[in-house]
C-alpha cells in the first residue's frame, strides 16, 4: 500500500528552515488557539503521529526528526517539546482497536521478561498496513480510523494536509477561534464563510455540539433533560456514521439536504464551495478533497466515519464535559452518566477554562487500563470502542447497537445514587490541601 497523501511532508535544508519560520510566525500568534479549550474534548496531536507506550506513561513522538512543528520557538517549552498537547484520543482508539485485533501494546509488553517490561514500545500509525479480523470482510486502515477520532475537533480536515497545505490549515484552525473573526476559511482555499453555515464553528459553537457529547442546552431544562437531548443527539449521528462505516451508506452516495437537516449540518456543499448541491457526497464529508483522488477517499471514508463514533464516546467519558458517578449495574462497576456539561455556560464561570482544559487530559482510568489492562469501569470507552470496531465488522442490526450503547456508555444515574457523590477523575482547578 502507498504511503497515505495525508502524512506531514518532512523537508530538509532551506525548505526545512522556511517551513519552520512560517509555522513558527504562525504559532507564535496563536498556539494556545490552535488546540485552545474550546469544545475540544480530550486532547489530540496531529503533529505527532507515533504513540509511545510504557506501562507507567503513555506519550506520543514524531515520525522524523524533520517535523514542521518541531521549529515552532513558541512551543519548545510547552510539554518539554510535544508542541500541543497528548494524544489522548489516539491512545484509546488504539487500545480499543488492540483489543478487537488481540495485538499491541499490551499483548507485546506482557511476553516481555521482567527486566524488559519497562522498556517503551511505539507504533507509528500511519505507516500500518490495511488490516482485517480472521473471519472478517471487512478491510480497515488504522490511520483511517485515528483520522475519524480527530474528525470532530477538526470537521474539515484542515490539519490532515502537508507541507504548506498542513501549515495554512493550522492558520485556518487557529482563525477559527478567534473571537475577532468574521469570516470563516471553508475546506477549499479562496472560500470564506459565516459563522452560522461554518461547519467547525458548529462543531464547537454551534449545532453539532453533541459531536463532543456537550450540549447547548440552557441549565433552565434541568440536568435530565440535557443528558438525554445530547444522547439522542449523538445517536442520530451515530446511527448515519455506523451506516457508512459498516458500508450500508456508500462513500459515492449523494449527502441530500434531508441528511443535513436530520444530522443538524450547515451546508456542506457551501463548505467545499460546491456550485452544485448534488455534488456533495458522503466521501465530500469524511475524506478530504485534497487527500487523494475519489477511489482512495471512498475507501478510507468507512474508518473515519467510524473513528467520528469513537470520538463521541470518548468525549462522554471527559470530565470536562460529562459528570459521571460509580454505579453497579447488574453486577459491573459502571460510571453512570448524571450531567452534560454546556461549553458556552462552562467557560464564562470562574476558571471555566482552564477547568475544561485541566479535565481534558489523560484519565485516571485509562492509565489504569495502560499498566495492567484492567477495567476499571465496565461501560468505558475503550471496551465499548472494541464492540463498535466488532459491530462494524458483523454488520449488527442498529437497534441492538442503539441498545447497546444505551445500555453501556450513555446508561443514565439511576435513584439509588445520593447528589452529594463526587464526579469521577474531576480534577480541582484549586485543591484543596
Amino acid at each position: 500500500m502507498r504511503s497515505p497523501s495525508m502524512m506531514l511532508n518532512y523537508h530538509q535544508g532551506r525548505d526545512a528552515m522556511q517551513y519552520a519560520k512560517s509555522i513558527a510566525a504562525l504559532l507564535i500568534c496563536g498556539a494556545s488557539a490552535f488546540f485552545s479549550s474550546v469544545t475540544l474534548g480530550f486532547e489530540i496531536n496531529p503533529c505527532l503521529r507515533v504513540l509511545v507506550y510504557n506501562p507507567n506513561y503513555l506519550d506520543a513522538d514524531s515520525i522524523r526528526f524533520w517535523n514542521a512543528c518541531r521549529w515552532s520557538s513558541a512551543l519548545k517549552d510547552i510539554k518539554n517539546g510535544k508542541y500541543f498537547k497528548g494524544t489522548v484520543h489516539e491512545h484509546m482508539t488504539n487500545f480499543s482497536i488492540d483489543e478487537y485485533k488481540g495485538t499491541g501494546f499490551l499483548v507485546t509488553v506482557a511476553q516481555r521478561s521482567a527486566s524488559e517490561k519497562n522498556r517503551d514500545l511505539k507504533f507509528n500509525f500511519m505507516a500500518e498496513k490495511s488490516w482485517k479480523k480472521p473471519g472478517s470482510a471487512s478491510e480497515h486502515n488504522t490511520y483511517a480510523i485515528m483520522f475519524g477520532s480527530w474528525w470532530n475537533d477538526d470537521p474539515l480536515m484542515y490539519s490532515w494536509g502537508q507541507g504548506r497545505d498542513f501549515i495554512g490549515g493550522l492558520d485556518s484552525i487557529k482563525q477559527q477561534f478567534d473571537p475577532k473573526t468574521h469570516l470563516y476559511a471553508c475546506g477549499v482555499a479562496k472560500c470564506w464563510l459565516q459563522a452560522k453555515d461554518h461547519l467547525g464553528w458548529n462543531s464547537h459553537y454551534g449545532t453539532l455540539q453533541h459531536l463532543h457529547f456537550m450540549t447547548s442546552q440552557p441549565a433552565r431544562v434541568g440536568e435530565s433533560v440535557r443528558v438525554a437531548e445530547t444522547t439522542r443527539l449523538a445517536l442520530v449521528w451515530i446511527k448515519f456514521a455506523y451506516s457508512v462505516a459498516t458500508g450500508d451508506r456508500k462513500a459515492d452516495s449523494q449527502l441530500t439536504t434531508l441528511d443535513e437537516k436530520q444530522l443538524n449540518l450547515p451546508s456542506i456543499a457551501l463548505n467545499y464551495d460546491l456550485k452544485d448541491p448534488a455534488n456533495a457526497k458522503v466521501r465530500t464529508l469524511f475524506a478530504r478533497p485534497q487527500a487523494g483522488n475519489a477511489e482512495l477517499r471512498n475507501i478510507r471514508t468507512p474508518d473515519v466515519a467510524l473513528g467520528s463514533i469513537l470520538h463521541i464516546l470518548q468525549d462522554s467519558f471527559s470530565p470536562a464535559h460529562t459528570c459521571r458517578k460509580e454505579q453497579y449495574v447488574d453486577g459491573e462497576h459502571f460510571a453512570v452518566l448524571t450531567q452534560v456539561y454546556n461549553f458556552n455556560e462552562q467557560v464564562h464561570s470562574v476558571d471555566g477554562e482552564l477547568d475544561h482544559s485541566l479535565n481534558d487530559r489523560f484519565p485516571g482510568w485509562l492509565l489504569t487500563y495502560a499498566r495492567n489492562r484492567q477495567h476499571v469501569y465496565g461501560n468505558d470507552p475503550i471496551l465499548v470502542g472494541r464492540w463498535m470496531i466488532e459491530a462494524v465488522d458483523r454488520k449488527t442490526e442498529w437497534k441492538d447497537v442503539e441498545g447497546y450503547l444505551r445500555a453501556t456508555i450513555f446508561r443514565q444515574q439511576s435513584n439509588v445514587i445520593g447528589d452529594n457523590s463526587a464526579c469521577i477523575g474531576k480534577r480541582a482547578v484549586n485543591p484543596v490541601i
